[in-house]
C-alpha cells in the first residue's frame, strides 16, 4: 500500500465532503463508516462479517465502507499501522462471506490515511443478479450504434461502421447507416469488475449466467424522421440512466437540445459521450463542450455542472457521483482507435447497484401489474408476451387476468414459463424485463400493445378519460381543446384528444396546466402519478396523470 495518494479536496467519496465531513452515516443502504476495523477477537470479527453482509444485502450485492470516518461523519484517519489492519480486517470478513474486495482508494486528510473500500458479492440466486437499463439518445451521425457495437463486441470498429451492423434489424438501415427503430444489446460485469460481452462469450445466455452487473443499452433513432419512434422507445424502456452521444465533429443542435428537454422532465441521470476523438484536435473538442453548455441553459438541465473524465479515478468519483448529485460526466472516445474507451468501461462498471433498486419499488406485496410489449405463438410453446413488469412480482403457475379489450374486458391466464435476458428463471419482480409464455383461457382473446397482465385483486381500471398536468417541452404553440396527439405512457402509444383547459386564455402555457384527455379508439390503464409525453408534430409535452376516470 502506497503513501502517495492524493488529498481529500482532490478526489470525491462517494458522498461530497464538505470541510473536512461527510454527510452522518444512512441507517439503511449499502455505505458504512468505521473509524476502524481492528477486532479484539473472534466474537467481534463475526458482528462485522455480519453487519458485512447485511450492507451487501441492501445494496443488492455491493457495499461501499469509509474507513477512517466517524459515525458523524468527520474525517478523522488512521496511522499507517492502523490503516494496514483495518484493510486485513475488511479482506478477511470478505474472504469469510465470498466477496470480493473490487476497488481500493486511499486519501490523506491531515497527515493520516482514510480508505473507500467497494466490495461485491455473487448472489446465491441466479434470479437476483443486478441489470441497468440505458437509453442511448443522440443526433443522426452522432456514433451511437457504433459505439454499443464497440462496447458488445469488444471490438474496435474499422472507421466505416462496421460495429454498428450488428445492431441493424433492417435492409434499409444497413443501406444509409442510420437507425430507424428501436434496437437492443447489452453487457455485462463480474464481480471483479471485468467486462462481460461477445469477445468471452459466444451467446446472450452466457453473458447472463457470467455477469454480476447486466447493462441494456437500448439504441434510439436519431434522425428527426423517426423522432417519434424514438419518445416511444425511451417512454417504454423505463431507463436508469440516459447516455447523450455527440459528435465531435459536430455541434449540438436543435435535436440534442429536445432530447435534454426530455431527460430533464423525466428527470434521468445522463452522462454525456463524445465520439470520434481521434479526428478532434483540443480545440474542437473545446467547441462542442461550449454548445453542449448552451443546450444544458436552454433545457432544465443548466444548473448541473459537467464534468470531464480524464483518468481513470475521474470515471469511478462520476459513477457514484452521477447518482447522488447534479453532474453530466462527459466522456470524448474513439471507436476506431480505443481511445478512453477503457474509462467509459470503468464508468459503466462502477455504476452503483442501489439505483436499480431506487428507480423501482423491489416489494413484492402488491398486486402484479406487466405491461405488454408485443405477443406471438410459438410452435410447441403457444402463446409469449414480452414486456416490462410495473409493480409486484410474477412466478410460474400464477394465474392473472389479461386485457382490457374495447368494451374493458379481460381473460384469464395462467404464467407456463419466464425468461428474462435470453435466460429460464423462476420469477420476475418490479422493474424487470422478461419473456412470458401464458396458457389463456380464451384462446381468440386479442392481445394487443400496451394491455397489462394483472392480478385479479389489483385496483387497475382501464380508462378512456383522465385529467393530467401538462407543461410544454418544446414549441410554443399553445394547446387547446379539441387538439389530437400521441399519449406515449410504457408502452401505451395511442392518439387522445384534449377535452378540456384550465387556462384563463384557453391554452397551455409553458407552466404546467391541468388538461383533460380523451383515448379515441380503446380503453388503456393508467394511474396516478404515471408520466407520458404528449406530441403532435413538432409540439411535445410531459405530462403526469392526476385523475383516472374508470370505465363505466
Amino acid at each position: 500500500m502506497t503513501l502517495d495518494v492524493p488529498e481529500v479536496a482532490q478526489l470525491g467519496f462517494h458522498f461530497p465532503v464538505v470541510n473536512g465531513q461527510l454527510p452522518p452515516e444512512p441507517p439503511l443502504g449499502n455505505i458504512e463508516y468505521k473509524l476502524k476495523l481492528v477486532p479484539a477477537n473472534d466474537t467481534r470479527l463475526q458482528h462485522l462479517t455480519s453487519q458485512l453482509k447485511w450492507r451487501l444485502r441492501e445494496g443488492l450485492g455491493e457495499a461501499i465502507y469509509e474507513i477512517g470516518v466517524g459515525d458523524d461523519g468527520k474525517l478523522v484517519g488512521l496511522s499507517d499501522e492502523e490503516m494496514e489492519a483495518s484493510l486485513s480486517t475488511i479482506s478477511q470478513m470478505a474472504k469469510n462471506l465470498g466477496a470480493e474486495i473490487l476497488l481500493i482508494q486511499e486519501f490523506i486528510h491531515n497527515g493520516k490515511r482514510i480508505a473507500e473500500v467497494m466490495l461485491r458479492q455473487t448472489p446465491d440466486d441466479p434470479d437476483e443478479f443486478v441489470d441497468f437499463r440505458i437509453s442511448v439518445l443522440g443526433a443522426v451521425d452522432s456514433g451511437k450504434s457504433t459505439t454499443i457495437g464497440v462496447l458488445s463486441s469488444g471490438e474496435l470498429d474499422n472507421g466505416r461502421g462496421k460495429a454498428r451492423l450488428n445492431l441493424f434489424q433492417h435492409p434499409h438501415e444497413i443501406q444509409t447507416g442510420r437507425t430507424s427503430s428501436v434496437c437492443r444489446e447489452m453487457i455485462g460485469f463480474s464481480t471483479n469488475g471485468q467486462v462481460v460481452n461477445y469477445s468471452i462469450s459466444d451467446t446472450p445466455e452466457q453473458i447472463f449466467q457470467q455477469s454480476f452487473k447486466l447493462i441494456t443499452f437500448t439504441d434510439l433513432a436519431g434522425h428527426q424522421k423517426y423522432f417519434r419512434s424514438t419518445i416511444s422507445g425511451l417512454m417504454a424502456s423505463k431507463p436508469d440512466f440516459v447516455m447523450l452521444v455527440i459528435s465531435g465533429l459536430s455541434d449540438c443542435n436543435q435535436n440534442t437540445a429536445e432530447y435534454l428537454a426530455l431527460v430533464a422532465a423525466l428527470r434521468l441521470p445522463v452522462f454525456v459521450v463524445i465520439t470520434k476523438a481521434d479526428c478532434c484536435e483540443a480545440a474542437r473538442l473545446a467547441v462542442v463542450m461550449k454548445s453542449l453548455r448552451s443546450a444544458l441553459e436552454v433545457s432544465a438541465l443548466g444548473l448541473n455542472t459537467l464534468l470531464p473524465v480524464g483518468t481513470e479515478d475521474d470515471c469511478i468519483g462520476a459513477a457514484l457521483r452521477l447518482a447522488c448529485e447534479s453532474v453530466i460526466p462527459v466522456f470524448s472516445i474513439s471507436n476506431v482507435t480505443g481511445q478512453n474507451l477503457n474509462l467509459l468501461t470503468k464508468f459503466l462498471s462502477m455504476l452503483p447497484c442501489t439505483v436499480a433498486a431506487k428507480s423501482r419499488d423491489l416489494s413484492t406485496q402488491e398486486p402484479a401489474e406487466f405491461q405488454i410489449h408485443k405477443s406471438y405463438k410459438m410452435d410447441g410453446v403457444g402463446i409469449v408476451i414480452t414486456g416490462i413488469l410495473m409493480r409486484g412480482s410474477i412466478s410460474a403457475d400464477d394465474l392473472l387476468v389479461i386485457g382490457p379489450t374495447a368494451d374493458g374486458q379481460y381473460t384469464k391466464a395462467r404464467i407456463k414459463s419466464i425468461q428474462r435476458s435470453h435466460a429460464p428463471c423462476k420469477i420476475i419482480r418490479t422493474g424487470q424485463f422478461a419473456a412470458v409464455g401464458l396458457v389463456v383461457e380464451d384462446e381468440r382473446f386479442p392481445i394487443r400493445r400496451g394491455m397489462v397482465l394483472t392480478d385479479p385483486t389489483s385496483a387497475l381500471v382501464p380508462c378512456y378519460v383522465f385529467s393530467a398536468v401538462l407543461r410544454i417541452l418544446t414549441h410554443t404553440k399553445l394547446v387547446s381543446a379539441g387538439l389530437q396527439g400521441t399519449v406515449h405512457c410504457g408502452y401505451i402509444r395511442q392518439t387522445a384528444v384534449i377535452a378540456h383547459v384550465d387556462s384563463q386564455n384557453g391554452g397551455v402555457a409553458a407552466n404546467p396546466t391541468s388538461v383533460g384527455l380523451k383515448f379515441i379508439k380503446q380503453p388503456e390503464c393508467l394511474r396516478p402519478g404515471d408520466q407520458f409525453i404528449f406530441r403532435d408534430g413538432k409540439l411535445k409535452a410531459f405530462g403526469i396523470v392526476e385523475v383516472v376516470v374508470p370505465l363505466s
